[in-house]
């Protein structure tokens, strides 16, 4: 049975949790007077089909007021004393607390995983819970189900290829920061834009990533020489790291250089081999430094390929072109067969230390906004436990060496904030400030890799705690609690500091879960 309580209907009763008893068919308000019955039906509707729809399997509900879900089944052991009973409901306020009901009475118990008041799973469906607000991610792309690279805003739920089973799998929401693409006719790589060297393009030959017949074919010819398409010269932020990137496909040749040459000697490159899927190279030449790289494979035999550094740390001078290097046998410069090459499509520069998601440009540079997923008023009352809680967030993410939320409970200002959030040395720190006071400051993990990664994180009082992937906990004795009154999921309440990557899950447990369940959980 569910029912609700109309707290307008009940003016005059104490304070308490509304709960139903299933051995008389009755309605009870529990508070400090013990269970007080509540007369007759009033203020009692059951609800509807679809309202129980909406509800699912977890005790808890998307209703205001006062709630409880009747969860019959086998009696349940819970707490130090063993008190056995039939769980029979949950109330819907603040403490939502569940109960169970047996010969000594009423206790209160709860279930980990079963008294979630909030459970997204990111990974499984792509309808997005109304109560959370998207936005941003204009002039963006996703991944969807079939593999095909789409024009998408948020919310952008996005898919990964897993070149093991063949198939792509779900990657969750995807959150970046704003990016622009310096690289103009990103996808029309014949256009005059570029300028090819001892090469001959076929424009528009090979099916791309987005699944139009848009990808290019650069063809080396018979010259003993360099074979190469180079960018006009682009301004840059000075001493920022820059990210060229593009997908690519052996035509012939499985052999590729990315470069970003700041002149004088002053580069950034990296050799690829398509055959294995592999950087072969990163280096820094003159005063360019911080090089790094990454491929990763596509489907159809499309590989994205990235170059990021400085491209020249020590000058003021600010432009920089850059280019695509066909290789043979690790030679970038040898003897072309007038028919060899590599398919191209999707060229993009931009500054960070990562390859963002893709910005398809034409005639001009193109921005991406950034994606905000946020829930305020009371779409976030209705749940939140102010006295303590626990979230349970699954997350991946590129190393952007920049600060990268998680995830933020906050007054909308830095004064008062919960956050959690990945270190430029990509470590999980938990932060908080009460009153614009310091109250928490810690990492509680070490330096990550791979992913993705789970992490639990509990408030209460003087008893803020954290575990990432089941490693210890750590946290802080001696924190308040403080005021907020919104969410913010990978994003600062200020609109930035996305976490430039993937938020599989989350769930929120209005109690402070014990540290041994933190670590369970976050495994």
């Amino acid at each position: 049975m569910v029912a609700v309580l109309d707290p307008d209907a009940q003016t005059g009763f104490v304070e308490g949790y509304f709960a139903w008893s299933n051995e008389d068919d009755s309605a009870y308000l529990i508070g400090d007077d013990g269970a007080l019955p509540v007369s007759g039906t009033r203020g009692l509707t059951t609800l509807d089909d679809a309202q129980l729809a909406r509800m699912g399997s977890d005790w808890f509900s998307y209703e205001v007021g006062l709630v409880f879900i009747d969860k019959p089944g086998s009696p349940v052991v819970v707490g130090n004393n063993g008190f056995e009973g039939q769980i029979f409901g949950v109330f819907a306020g603040v403490s939502r607390k569940v109960f169970l009901l047996g010969g000594a009475g009423l206790a209160e118990a709860y279930s980990p995983i079963g008294s979630a008041v909030l459970n997204f799973d990111f990974l499984i469906a792509e309808t997005l819970d109304p109560r959370i607000s998207a936005s941003g991610g204009v002039g963006g792309t996703r991944f969807n189900a079939s593999g095909v690279l789409a024009a998408a805003s948020a919310p952008r739920f996005n898919y990964k290829y897993n070149p093991a089973s063949g198939l792509w799998e779900g990657a969750g929401l995807l959150s970046e920061d704003q990016k622009e693409n310096l690289l103009i006719y990103s996808e029309e790589i014949e256009n005059a834009a570029w300028s090819a060297s001892n090469v001959s393009i076929t424009a528009n030959a090979v099916t791309a990533p987005d699944a139009a017949m848009s990808a290019d074919i650069i063809v080396e010819d018979t010259s003993t020489s360099s074979h190469s398409v180079t960018s006009a010269t682009i301004s840059i932020s000075k001493d920022a790291l820059q990210t060229f990137s593009c997908f690519v496909k052996a035509a012939g040749r499985d052999e590729l250089r990315l470069q970003v040459n700041a002149f004088s000697g002053n580069l950034i490159y990296a050799d690829f081999d398509l055959s294995d899927g592999t950087v072969t190279r990163a280096i820094n030449t003159g005063s360019g430094s911080d090089v790094s790289a990454t491929i990763s494979q596509i489907a159809d035999g499309f590989f994205r390929v990235a170059v990021s550094g400085i491209p020249n740390a020590a000058s003021s001078a600010t432009g920089v072109q850059a280019s695509l290097v066909l290789k043979k046998d690790d030679a970038s410069s040898y003897t072309g067969d007038g028919s060899s090459g590599i398919c191209v499509w999707g060229a993009q520069l931009e500054e960070g230390a990562s390859a963002s998601s893709y910005i398809p440009t034409t005639g001009s540079t193109a921005t991406r906004t950034a994606d905000s997923l946020t829930m305020t008023g009371a779409d976030f009352s209705d749940w939140f436990n102010p006295e303590e809680g626990t979230f349970v967030v699954e997350f991946d993410a590129v190393s952007m060496e920049v600060i990268q939320a998680i995830l933020q409970v906050s007054d909308g200002s830095w004064a008062n904030q919960v956050s959690l959030f990945l270190t430029p040395e990509n470590k999980v720190k938990l932060h908080s400030k009460d009153n614009d006071i310091i109250t928490v400051d810690v990492e509680v993990s070490g330096v990550l890799s791979g992913g993705p990664h789970r992490v639990a994180i509990a408030y209460k009082v003087n008893d803020f705690a954290s575990s990432v992937d089941g490693g210890s906990v750590t946290g802080d004795a001696s924190a308040v609690v403080p005021a907020v009154d919104r969410l913010h999921l990978a994003q600062w309440h200020s609109g930035d500091g996305n976490l430039n990557g993937h938020i599989r899950s989350i769930r929120y447990y209005s109690r402070r879960l014990p540290d041994a369940e933190l670590q369970a959980l976050s495994t």
